[in-house]
C-alpha cells in the first residue's frame, strides 16, 4: 500500500498539469453521469402513483428553432384523429400550457369535454 501512495505522489508531483487535467476530467464526468442518472430516474418513475401506470405514454412535440411561451401548438381536430384512430390508444388527452392551465380531454366514448 506504502508503494502505491507513493507512486500516486510522486506522479502528482511530477505530473502537475496533467494530473489536474485528469481529475477535472473525471469530475466532469461524473458530474455529467449524475446528471444523466436524476434524468432516467425522473423519467423511469413518471406517473407512477397512477394504477396501471406502465400503460400511460407522452406524446410530447417541441420545436427547439423558435421557442416560444406558449411551445407548439397543433390543431385540435388533428390530435383527435390521431388520438381516435391509433389502435393501441384507449383513451387520450392534450394539454396546452399557455398563460392560465387549461386542458382538454377526450373520454373513451368520445365526448369532448373541457376541464
Amino acid at each position: 500500500m506504502n508503494t502505491i501512495l507513493r507512486n500516486l505522489f510522486y506522479t502528482l508531483r511530477r505530473f502537475r498539469t496533467a494530473s489536474c487535467l485528469n481529475l477535472l476530467g473525471l469530475s466532469a464526468a461524473f458530474a455529467a453521469f449524475v446528471v444523466m442518472m436524476m434524468k432516467v430516474g425522473y423519467e423511469r418513475s413518471f406517473n407512477t402513483c397512477y394504477p396501471e401506470a406502465d400503460r400511460i405514454a407522452i406524446l410530447d412535440i417541441n420545436i427547439d428553432e423558435e421557442p416560444s411561451y406558449f411551445g407548439c401548438v397543433l390543431p385540435r381536430g388533428f390530435l383527435d384523429y390521431v388520438i381516435g384512430n391509433t389502435p393501441g390508444i384507449e383513451c387520450g388527452s392534450i394539454y396546452a400550457k399557455g398563460i392560465f392551465d387549461v386542458a382538454f380531454y377526450t373520454d373513451p366514448d368520445k365526448s369532448i369535454s373541457n376541464n
